[in-house]
């Protein structure tokens, strides 16, 4: 007979593999495994912000110290989505899942700007 299937999963510190079991991967005694670091990694993150400005002198009685700055930002200006880190847990039924985006979306910032 194969291992009992939950004490492997618990932890037990034997758990050989048998031709009988129903295993298809094994689960090393000490749980941790000999996978290296930096094995399983996450998709790349991108953003990209933009920004646009552009300012207007005002004379007035021939006095140029006033100025009008109109200002934008685009903060992830492509709304290119960047996703979670993958879900390690080999006993949950999520391993290797995305945990969805771990952005928030297009942000738009307009500024006005009067200098006196």
């Amino acid at each position: 007979m194969g291992p009992n299937i939950q004490a492997c999963l618990n932890g037990a510190p034997t758990c050989v593999a048998t031709p009988a079991s129903s295993f298809h991967f094994l689960i090393p005694a000490s749980g941790l495994g000999n996978v290296g670091r930096n094995t399983f990694i996450s998709p790349g993150f991108q953003t990209y912000n933009l920004t646009v400005q552009r300012s207007f002198k005002i004379s007035v009685h021939d006095v140029q110290r006033q100025q009008l700055l109109l200002r934008g930002e685009f903060l992830n200006a492509f709304n290119h989505p960047n996703l979670g880190i993958p879900s390690l847990n080999l006993t949950g039924g999520n391993f290797l899942n995305e945990a969805g985006t771990i952005n928030g979306g297009r942000e738009i910032r307009v500024l006005l700007r009067y200098s006196f």
